[in-house]
């Protein structure tokens, strides 16, 4: 997996406790240590502290993703983490890819009614 997809992913879950600061914070560790030379960005997000620090470092991170696999990195977290709601959030996934290839539905509108679903069910 690409670290850009992975970096977008966190971003967007982040905010909705989908992943902890400090799981985001073991990832950057762990590419420090397999690489022979980590982009400065992720070096810096091992040594974020806040959320804030983090969402930066991420978005620093994720200037060229696939937003394709970052939404599935992400609904995929977010299914892991059994949060209330969260479950639904397949069905937008199976809803989403339907509108992508033409078949039913508009992806703009899906993508939205997936974030609002996502906002009320904040934890």
């Amino acid at each position: 997996m690409n670290i850009n997809d992975l970096a977008y992913a966190y971003v967007q879950a982040l905010p909705l406790n989908v992943i902890s600061l400090k799981e985001i914070i073991n990832w950057a560790d762990s590419i420090i240590v397999k690489e022979d030379e980590p982009n400065i960005e992720v070096i810096e997000l091992a040594g974020s502290t806040k959320g804030s620090e983090t969402i930066a470092q991420l978005s620093l991170s994720s200037s060229s993703y696939d937003e394709e696999v970052s939404m599935r990195i992400f609904l995929w977290s977010a299914y892991e983490t059994s949060l209330h709601g969260f479950e639904e959030l397949t069905s937008y996934w199976d809803a989403l890819d339907l509108a992508n290839k033409g078949i039913y539905g508009n992806p703009e509108e899906i993508k939205e009614n997936m974030l609002n679903h996502l906002d009320a069910n904040r934890v």
